[in-house]
């Protein structure tokens, strides 16, 4: 059998051709699914499976999953068999989970569970307490371990969740939850075995990770290399949720009834790396104390800032090499772009990128890195030298092995850009093109922007490891969630996490504002802020000169709503 490299599970979005969007039946072609760093993820709606298992689809979070639909069986396996053979290159003890929900019903604790176990493997299930379970009938001989309270045969536990909302659980043995673990003696081929037991309980992504913390690099990067180059950090994609050092964020984390666990929430910080090569304009951008512009103290008060973000619960910032208007709206005559004329990087900017991207690397914080800005891709010559820039960038980031970033091919695309590359027609190819560049194992997660309000092209959709929207032009929260809504219907749309990264509306205390409509949609949100007229150094995080502390009224709100949110 071929051995897939699930891109899912290693933070790539799997490109999934014609999901239902109605239940159905499904034979998949039977494949093997391959551990990669100690990391597996299986779609089990392409399992290889028959009726009455049917695969459909979760409505609240756009993700496909099975069901069993037929006669239950709680004291008897192996009916409804379904094989799921897998390849493990990494022996050791691996944490199993995956994603479920009570599909019928108003009752939690009916229409919960599947049989489960694993040949040839060693499947066992541990406490908090430390207590371990295996299964019937192994556990009456097995020296430190007893049996499962509740059902278990033939080498299968019963594995249960409880809850109404897709969410990661994955228990054994009845009121007192252990979580699953299994012990893989050495490399090999072994076989997860699913059988019917209740009926309506919805699975989807099951994931076997090494239970090696210190494990935290994928693709090219092994935990020395990793280590060598200090790099610490490596954001995926699993399903629709954000994971990072294969954690989803904001584990476990409710609020207000709405998961938060998964999303990304996140700041416009694109002013980063800023600096002026206009002589005339420069002057523009002097600090109010020392009267001059300093690119060098902009980034380093930028890097003293971001652990205080992070503590007030903000996992990502967006970051352009050509920045944004440094009014907040409007572009003239400056020059700020990390890319020369014909694509070559800038040093002097690199080297303050570096900067930025290390103290994200060491913090477990993510970067949006946006190469292209509409107010200064002019200076690029022509679509050649853009098609060069994103190589280079893209080479370079690879070359550093920064994994902790989300690439934006360029801010808003079907606004006023001079190439045609980067306009919306063909903004696809560009996103192909990172895409293409590495290993399957290390490429970078790509996407784009469009300019608030808007929706990405079908194009775009299709192409995009996650989805990007602006809510800037969006007065009504009500249309938040009609944008996240409308994205989701798409024919194209195949589950991708979706992400706002620019939206000027605030409101954090009211009970309606962008960003809990943002939440309640199950999507990340993003907050912009620009000084405005007559507004203090303090304000704004776009305005130049900025102030990169949480120093105003409107940042400090924005940081307490997050941080309730995030429950620090």
């Amino acid at each position: 059998m071929k051995i897939l490299q699930k891109k899912v599970c290693l933070g790539l979005m799997l490109v999934i051709l014609s999901l239902p969007m109605v239940t159905q039946s499904i034979r998949a072609q039977s494949r093997t699914w391959a551990e990669e760093d100690g990391l597996l993820c299986i779609e089990l709606e392409e399992s290889d499976f028959d009726y009455p298992w049917i695969t459909t689809l979760d409505t609240t979070s756009g993700e496909s999953g099975i069901i069993w639909t037929s006669d239950e069986y709680f004291d008897q396996a192996n009916i409804g068999r379904i094989e799921i053979p897998i390849h493990i290159s990494r022996p050791g003890t691996y944490d199993l989970s995956w994603q479920m929900k009570v599909s019928q019903g108003d009752d939690i604790t009916q229409h919960n569970d599947t049989w489960l176990k694993i040949e040839n493997a060693q499947i066992y299930a541990e406490h908090k307490s430390g207590h371990r379970v295996a299964p019937q009938p192994i556990c009456q001989y097995l020296e430190g371990y007893d049996c499962p309270n509740g059902s278990s045969v033939e080498g299968y536990f019963k594995v249960y969740g409880q809850s109404f909302s897709l969410d990661w659980q994955a228990y054994t043995s009845d009121h007192m939850g252990h979580d699953l673990k299994v012990d893989f003696m050495r490399p090999g081929d072994y076989m997860i075995v699913l059988s019917a037991r209740s009926s309506f309980s919805f699975i989807d992504k099951l994931v076997l990770r090494h239970t090696d913390e210190n494990d935290i690099a994928y693709g090219k990067i092994d935990a020395t290399t990793a280590a060598n180059n200090g790099s610490r950090t490596v954001v995926q994609i699993v399903g629709n949720e954000f994971w990072v050092n294969s954690r989803p964020t904001y584990e476990g984390r409710y609020f207000q009834h709405h998961k938060v666990q998964g999303l990304l929430f996140n700041s416009r910080m694109v002013q980063g790396i800023f600096d002026d090569l206009n002589p005339e304009t420069r002057v523009s951008f002097a600090y109010p104390d020392t009267k001059e512009w300093d690119p060098s103290r902009n980034t380093r008060e930028y890097v003293a800032a971001m652990s205080s973000w992070y503590d007030h619960g903000l996992r990502a910032v967006t970051l352009n090499l050509q920045g944004g208007s440094p009014l907040g709206y409007g572009n003239r005559d400056w020059i700020n772009s990390a890319f020369k004329p014909t694509g070559e990087l800038d040093q002097d900017y690199m080297e303050r990128l570096d900067l930025i991207l290390a103290e994200a690397d060491r913090l477990g914080m993510v970067v949006i890195l946006s190469y292209f800005y509409f107010g200064q891709d002019q200076y690029l010559l022509n679509d050649k030298a853009v098609a060069a820039a994103v190589e280079n960038i893209t080479r370079w980031i690879l070359d550093h092995r920064y994994r902790n970033l989300l690439i934006e091919i360029n801010n808003e695309c079907d606004i006023h850009y001079d190439h045609e590359s980067l306009k919306s027609p063909r903004i696809h190819e560009l996103i192909e093109l990172v895409q293409s560049m590495g290993s399957d194992t290390s490429r970078l997660l790509v996407s784009t922007s469009y300019s608030g309000g808007n929706l990405p092209s079908s194009r775009v959709v299709a192409q995009s490891d996650y989805i990007l929207l602006h809510g800037n032009g969006v007065e009504d929260p009500a249309q938040i969630k009609l944008m996240i809504d409308r994205v989701r219907a798409m024919p194209e749309y195949r589950g991708q996490p979706i992400v706002f990264n620019e939206d000027d509306h605030y409101d954090f205390d009211q009970a309606s504002n962008h960003m809990s409509s943002a939440l309640s949609s199950y999507a990340s949100w993003g907050y912009f802020d620009f000084r405005r007229d007559g507004e203090a150094y303090q304000d704004g995080f776009q305005s130049v000169p900025v102030d990169w502390s949480i120093s105003s009224e409107r940042k400090k709100s924005f940081f307490m709503y997050l941080k309730l949110i995030s429950g620090l």
